[in-house]
């Protein structure tokens, strides 16, 4: 059966069907590979975002249990660790707070 075209005028007539070239069908099968491919990383990077909070979590419970073991001392981390550790120290005190 050939496919059927509508016009704007609502008028029916048929399409010959014209066979695609073998170039045609690998340029398709690239671009669904790449669309594929695509997808499959926008998947892992939103799986990856919604753990980012729990592992940032993780590593602030992991660096106060080994300041308290006297294994690290937060003074050894960089400057902008120290900061937003200590930002993050006063946000869950002012929570629980409330």
């Amino acid at each position: 059966m050939s496919p059927i075209k509508i016009s704007i005028d609502c008028q029916t007539s048929q399409l010959a069907e014209v066979p695609l070239t073998q170039i045609e069908i690998d340029q398709r099968n690239a671009e669904a590979a790449a669309w594929s491919l695509i997808q499959a990383r926008r998947e892992i990077d939103a799986q990856l975002a919604a753990t980012d909070a729990g592992m940032a979590r993780v590593l602030e419970d992991l660096i106060a249990v080994l300041a308290a073991k006297g294994v690290l001392a937060e003074a050894d981390l960089p400057a902008a660790a120290q900061a937003k550790l200590q930002t993050r120290r006063q946000l869950r005190q002012q929570r629980a707070s409330i």
